[in-house]
């Protein structure tokens, strides 16, 4: 176990709203999956593919359905995909946004697009980080179909685009109205939509959302999943502690391993999961001490200690202070680098 594979909440948001317009159980379905409700709070919150997976296919078995994934691409529009979505359909041209997104997708959901060009068309690919069998096909088909209905937006409305379906894909998407038009390619390595090379440089229509503040994606790009087991263990467990459950059973059963071997694989990388929950635990913390007006008490509880005398030890032993004198000094700090900078005298820069 390298690393962990990761994805972003928002990837599957569009299955939990296409489960909530057919009138499904959605609590049920996620409790199967063994997936709180509370990690849709945060759409930016990072899980692992294993119970992504599980979701997805929970999900198609509740409405009885093998094209589940395509179905609900359709109805998605891109910026509703956290951060990523609103990233790219606020760019300017289609180049534009098909660049952005080969960019942004390893820290969206570790997903690679690429373009290859064949005569006068271009033909975007896409692959997942790791291979989906045929039974998780769930996935695969609702990144398509979101995609062709962005390319759908920007190209004439009598486009019939050329669509390779990855083997494994159901054959019933062929009959699926958005594709019923397409010229359609089976059994294929990776999905991808060939379409006209005229259409990159056209502009996208009017985005119906706001481009993501500077500060917010410089955050966002600094939170992209990690290479390492280490790094993306630490990132599962923070997503996990917003749960209320960081034990270890829950986080291996996650990431699609047994308690042991988890263990075994920390041991092999010289750490614990102990010691990753610690110092997941600090940094949220200190982190919620410095940005939120939350009790001591309310931190306490949402870094997972039941009692806040046991989380006032433990702040103690990581910073040598309690929680409150520690985010006083951080105040005091604060307050004291705002009024520096307010007694700094304007230049004034004569051209």
């Amino acid at each position: 176990m390298k690393r962990i594979p990761l994805t972003r909440i928002a990837s599957i948001v569009p299955i939990r709203d296409f489960l909530l317009r057919a009138g499904a159980d959605v609590d049920d379905v996620m409790r199967s999956a063994a997936l709180p409700s509370a990690v849709f709070a945060d759409p930016e919150l990072l899980v692992p593919y294993p119970v992504v997976t599980r979701f997805l296919d929970r999900a198609g078995d509740t409405l009885g359905g093998e094209t589940l994934g395509a179905r609900a691409g359709h109805a998605t529009p891109l910026e509703s995909l956290g951060i990523f979505g609103r990233r790219v359909a606020t760019s300017t041209t289609l180049a534009d946004a098909l660049m952005t997104a080969m960019d942004g997708a390893p820290a969206y959901s570790g997903e690679s697009f690429w373009l290859t060009h064949v005569g006068n068309d271009v033909r975007l690919h896409h692959r997942f980080p790791l291979r989906l069998d045929d039974r998780h096909q769930q996935a695969e088909q609702l990144s398509l179909c979101i995609a062709l209905r962005f390319l759908k937006s920007i190209a004439a409305p009598a486009w019939q685009p050329r669509v390779h379906l990855k083997k494994g894909m159901p054959r019933a998407i062929a009959d699926l109205p958005m594709l019923r038009t397409s010229a359609i390619v089976f059994d294929q390595p990776t999905w991808a939509i060939t379409f006209p090379r005229t259409l990159l440089p056209r502009r996208l229509p009017a985005p119906k959302t706001a481009a993501p503040r500077p500060a917010v994606l410089e955050r966002w790009l600094a939170s992209a999943p990690g290479s390492d087991l280490v790094t993306t263990l630490t990132q599962v467990i923070g997503t996990a502690l917003v749960t209320g459950d960081a034990g270890i059973g829950r986080v291996a059963g996650w990431v699609g391993t047994s308690t042991r071997t988890l263990q075994r694989r920390l041991e092999g990388a010289g750490t614990s999961y102990a010691e990753i929950l610690a110092r997941t635990r600090f940094a949220a913390a200190t982190r919620l001490l410095d940005e939120s007006a939350w009790t001591v008490q309310d931190i306490s509880r949402m870094v997972g200690y039941s009692d806040p005398a046991h989380f006032t030890r433990a702040f103690r032993r990581w910073t040598g202070s309690p929680p409150r004198a520690f985010r006083d000094v951080r105040m005091c700090d604060a307050n004291r680098l705002v009024a520096n900078s307010a007694s700094v005298p304007s230049r004034k820069f004569v051209a």
